[in-house]
């Protein structure tokens, strides 16, 4: 019997176009904004909200809009 490996990377930045040669297939998970704020602060609590989310959120905006915009990746679930 023949095995495959699969190897699943987690994170919009891990669909960079210099990784675009080791991966297979790039698959965008569109979130609407207020479900990915409310989840990062469940998880991350009011610190990250008052300290890092402006940062996060405005280079995620950056690198979906000039870098790696949704229509380059292979697969968008909404």
């Amino acid at each position: 019997m023949r095995s495959h490996l699969v190897v699943i990377l987690e994170g919009v930045y891990s669909a960079r176009p210099e990784l675009a040669g080791l991966l297979d297939l790039r698959v965008l998970l569109a979130v609407p904004d207020d479900v990915r704020r409310e989840r990062l602060r469940g998880r991350e609590g009011q610190r990250y909200r008052e300290d890092w989310e402006p940062r996060w959120f405005a280079a995620e905006d950056y690198y979906l809009q000039h870098v790696m915009s949704p229509a380059a990746f292979d697969l968008i679930l909404r």
